[in-house]
């Protein structure tokens, strides 16, 4: 692995993975997100003498998972949107969102005026939804390497 100015400029993917772990990034998304995060920041991705090409995400697009698509409840009056994209599992989408107008329209208010654990995306279509909470990843994987 080589490092410049306490930055990862090149390394194997066995490498990376070891940093991942050691610094709790396993906590807060998962390794296609941070290897693509690195790719994204400029360090060369390297093979190790003998061992086959594995190609990382593209620069726009990530594996997302765990990722819960859920058809708005109110066809985007609240969310923006008629489908949602979650990045996480289905049983951590907030139940408020398929609750009365009052709830949904308050926890959509919160969602998107408070920081929150979970990232959501949201569009007219599924596509869209997903494509949205993509950009929203990529740019945090951005900050984060």
């Amino acid at each position: 692995m080589k490092i410049e100015n306490n930055k990862i400029v090149e390394a194997t993917e066995e490498e990376l993975y070891t940093v991942y772990l050691d610094r709790g990034y396993d906590d807060i998304m998962p390794f296609t997100l941070y290897l693509h995060s690195c790719k994204v920041n400029g360090t060369k991705i390297i093979e190790e003498e003998g061992e086959p090409s594995i190609e990382s995400p593209s620069d726009s697009t990530i594996d997302i998972y765990p990722l819960t698509i859920v058809a708005d409840r109110y066809g985007g009056v609240y969310s923006g949107g008629k489908y949602t994209a979650w990045y996480c599992d289905a049983n951590e989408v907030p139940e408020d969102i398929f609750q009365s107008d009052v709830l949904c329209d308050e926890c959509w208010d919160y969602l998107y005026n408070h920081s929150s654990d979970i990232l959501f995306g949201v569009g007219e279509t599924i596509d869209e939804a997903v494509r949205n909470l993509n950009e929203k990843l990529v740019k945090i994987s951005s900050k984060n390497s």
